[in-house]
């Protein structure tokens, strides 16, 4: 679990920077794949959050897919990669992370705000993948 958790973060970190048409097609599809798995799969090892932080497996896919999206090449190659139902899933969870309202309405504690805080975050990368 660590090596995995580790290396989406590394991925997050780097992935503004990346574009796709330097590197190798199959490596490309790879990657893609992975990330459109761990952004639309609803396993438990995927929703629940990693050890050390305070998100999912499939925030920090999406979050990934949403750096990579500033390049339009990038975006080509996403669109071009997967089934078109993997496609449809995804855009399914982006529009589900656009509700926020639900965050408005609990109680105040720490925990509330970082729960508040990851919603609104969630909500700009579904804006940003989705206007991608």
């Amino acid at each position: 679990m660590n090596i995995r958790e580790n290396t989406l973060v590394t991925l997050a970190n780097i992935a503004s920077l990346l574009i796709f048409d330097t590197y190798d097609s199959n490596l490309i599809n790879e990657l893609i794949n992975g990330l459109l798995y761990w952004s639309t799969c609803y396993s438990d090892e995927t929703i629940e959050q990693l050890q050390s932080s305070h998100i999912s497996a499939q925030q920090l896919s999406i979050e990934i897919l949403t750096k990579l999206s500033v390049h339009d090449m990038n975006m080509d190659f996403i669109l071009a990669t997967p089934s078109f139902n993997c496609i449809i899933s995804l855009v399914h969870i982006l529009i589900d992370w656009l509700n926020v309202s639900n965050a408005n309405s609990i109680a105040s504690d720490s925990y509330t705000n970082i729960y508040r805080s990851q919603t609104y975050i969630q909500r700009e990368f579904s804006i940003v993948l989705l206007n991608a």
